[in-house]
């Protein structure tokens, strides 16, 4: 599954990814999409998080063998809509600790997604 996070969300999301990387580091594509070196910014099941022991990472850290774990800057291929899309993993995400889903980061919530497939190619 794909869903979207932004600053100011109901999940508390501040302005900076898990690299320290923020939105001043960011371009924004036309549909509202945060990118990073012509890829889109992408949050994911991380071994930062998997390894961490404060913070909203601190409850992740069993790791399940149908997750995909990134590190943070793995460049992924994704396919959203039947367009792909190069993708970077700059964020970790808490849901897709636990369920097979990744985090698209959006310049704020009218371009909030949510597709129930999307296609990873490392």
């Amino acid at each position: 599954k794909l869903t979207s996070f932004w600053s100011g969300d109901n999940c508390n999301t501040g302005a900076c990814t898990g690299t320290g990387l923020c939105e001043k580091d960011f371009q924004v594509n036309s549909k509202g999409w945060y990118t990073y070196q012509g890829r889109i910014v992408l949050a994911g099941a991380t071994y930062a998080c998997l390894n961490s022991r404060s913070g909203g990472c601190a409850k992740y850290n069993t790791k399940y063998d149908y997750i995909k774990y990134y590190n943070y800057y793995d460049k992924v291929n994704i396919k959203i809509d039947g367009v792909v899309y190069p993708g970077i993993i700059l964020d970790s995400c808490g849901a897709c600790m636990t369920n097979r889903i990744i985090d698209l980061f959006v310049s704020n919530g009218k371009y909030e997604m949510y597709r129930t497939k999307v296609y990873l190619e490392p």
